[in-house]
């Protein structure tokens, strides 16, 4: 019995302890979770990737976990053989789906493929919300069924409600008929992996790093997205690119000044819906290149009263807040209203897939486990009404 699979046994039989109960000593499932659960969070604290507070209460973190300890015991909780050399106990920790029995060893969480799994999906997810990317504070996150065409409209408003005289008739208002943009799910599938070598020489350090690149790429992915919808302007459903004077959303071309936010805060104060309401869109956030971001700043505070928390990165609401992104170069500088009243870019991902997945294959070809990574999503403009261009001088 080796020393780490001591110390599982004995939170494992802490845990039936506290309940008074044996379900879980008797349950492979249960203790099968437990097992996944503890090897996954102890690999991703000894590569770095979560700290001790994010671990799971049942990690043994005052040493390192062995990469073969954790395959031998995967081994002998699937009722296979532990013996023989490292490379043995690899090549039959890799094949563990395979074969006699396989069908029901691939929805094990406690074969060795699986743990690599969870420990992929994990890093991935971390890296995914690690990313350095502005694009959440800027857009509506939605998720749509499947590929096919989808449409979003700009946010529909009543018209203001109209008088009635005493016995008068109550009039039943008609949401106004706003445009319908049409999209669909774009997918941005690629390959990560991980060899038997690695394995062998117990360097998980591979799989974590590359895991974590790969959240980092699904999220920058969806940055180039959203920030192509800005300098794309593309035409919309009307035919009018998104900005254009006939939207109404085009300031005069102009340094970042106090004179030019207010010209946006009227070019957005002035836009009506359908019917001709006023929709008073407030100006929310201040977008331009990483070169400018003192400036406006220092414009935002000249002309605001009320400052955001320096500490809380992104958009706050009921302020003016200042985002930079480097894939904007240039002079051009952009404004946008509430993103969660007045919707100008969805970024759309295919439901149940709003960050990347993994799916697992064995590649024989390659000596090695491979990961498929599945990241579907689109951004598309909704609402032109509350987003500003300036080109900048």
């Amino acid at each position: 019995m080796t020393e780490l699979e001591s110390a599982a046994d004995r939170r494992h039989r802490i845990e039936c302890a506290q309940r008074n109960k044996g379900r879980i000593q008797h349950d492979p499932h249960r203790r099968g979770n437990l097992f996944a659960r503890i090897m996954t969070d102890n690999i991703l604290f000894d590569y770095r990737v979560i700290d001790r507070d994010q671990a799971d209460k049942d990690c043994d973190l005052s040493r390192r976990t062995s990469v073969h300890h954790i395959i031998r015991d995967c081994l002998s909780l699937q009722g296979l053989s532990s013996e023989g050399t490292n490379a043995e106990r690899a090549m039959r920790a890799f094949q563990m789906d395979n074969g006699p029995n396989a069908f029901t060893r691939s929805y094990s969480r406690d074969s060795f493929p699986a743990i690599l799994d969870n420990i992929g999906s994990k890093a991935m997810s971390l890296g995914f919300d690690r990313a350095p990317e502005v694009w959440p504070f800027i857009v509506r996150q939605t998720t749509t069924k499947d590929f096919k065409p989808f449409t979003r409209v700009t946010a529909p408003e009543y018209p203001s409600p109209e008088k009635v005289i005493e016995n008068g008739q109550i009039t039943r208002p008609q949401l106004g008929d706003d445009s319908k943009e049409t999209a669909s799910i774009g997918a941005y599938p690629f390959l990560v992996s991980l060899s038997r070598q690695a394995v062998i020489n117990d360097d998980l350090n591979a799989l974590t790093v590359t895991a974590e690149a790969a959240g980092r790429a699904a999220s920058r992915l969806n940055g180039d997205l959203v920030f192509a919808v800005l300098t794309d302007n593309n035409a919309m459903a009307d035919s009018v690119t998104l900005f254009h004077a006939t939207h109404g959303n085009v300031g005069t071309p102009s340094a970042p000044s106090i004179t030019a936010l207010n010209e946006i805060r009227n070019l957005m104060g002035l836009q009506v819906g359908s019917s001709g309401e006023v929709l008073n869109i407030r100006l929310a956030i201040v977008v331009g290149a990483p070169n400018m971001e003192s400036t406006l700043t220092t414009i935002r505070d000249a002309s605001s009263s009320l400052q955001p928390d320096p500490l809380t990165p992104g958009y706050q609401a009921g302020y003016v807040s200042v985002v930079t992104d480097g894939r904007l170069t240039g002079t051009a500088w952009y404004a946008i209203g509430d993103p969660r009243i007045h919707s100008g870019i969805d970024l759309v991902a295919l439901e149940g897939s709003e960050r990347p997945l993994l799916e697992r294959q064995t590649v024989f070809v390659s000596d090695a486990i491979e990961w498929k990574v599945l990241h579907d999503a689109v951004a598309l403009p909704v609402d032109y009404r509350t987003l500003v261009y300036n080109a900048g001088a």
